[in-house]
């Protein structure tokens, strides 16, 4: 699933810069959007996928932590139904239909429940409480940009 979003979301970054430059006219604002509405959408994406990063590379720190596991695990799982809901906007997006409404829903749950397990995870470790606390910031541009979203592709 990582894959296929992955995929989807390069393709959004690439083809942003000429929806906000040059739409075309079947597109209405809201689908095609403005730049600033592109480069909010933009930001949402690469945080998603910074985000993904950062949880990957906690991976291997947290292994002997079995809570601290499973809270990544957490963490994980919702970044990717993140990603998965982001693919199905994108997906409308170059259909010319409105983003689904759930599927907006779904980015801000799968945020808000992945910067939640993130916040519970403890460490003796500075260097490992620094990548959560990356991780967390991520998360948390992550859900701004994605507000900018619903306010600047109006």
């Amino acid at each position: 699933m990582f894959f296929k979003s992955s995929a989807v979301f390069g393709s959004l970054i690439l083809s942003s810069a000429s929806l906000a430059g040059a739409a075309p006219a079947r597109l209405n604002a809201r689908q095609s959007g403005d730049l600033d509405c592109n480069i909010a959408r933009v930001k949402v994406v690469g945080n998603v996928l910074e985000a993904a990063r950062t949880a990957r590379n906690l991976t291997q720190d947290l292994a002997c932590d079995q809570t601290a596991t499973a809270l990544l695990a957490n963490v994980t799982t919702n970044i990717i139904q993140t990603e998965d809901a982001i693919a199905d906007i994108v997906l409308a997006v170059f259909n010319n239909q409105t983003a689904p409404s759930d599927s907006r829903q779904k980015v801000a749950d799968g945020l808000t429940f992945a910067f939640e397990a993130a916040s519970n995870i403890t460490s003796p470790s500075t260097n490992v409480m620094d990548k959560v606390n990356q991780l967390k910031n991520e998360l948390l541009l992550a859900g701004s940009a994605g507000n900018d979203v619903l306010t600047q592709c109006v």
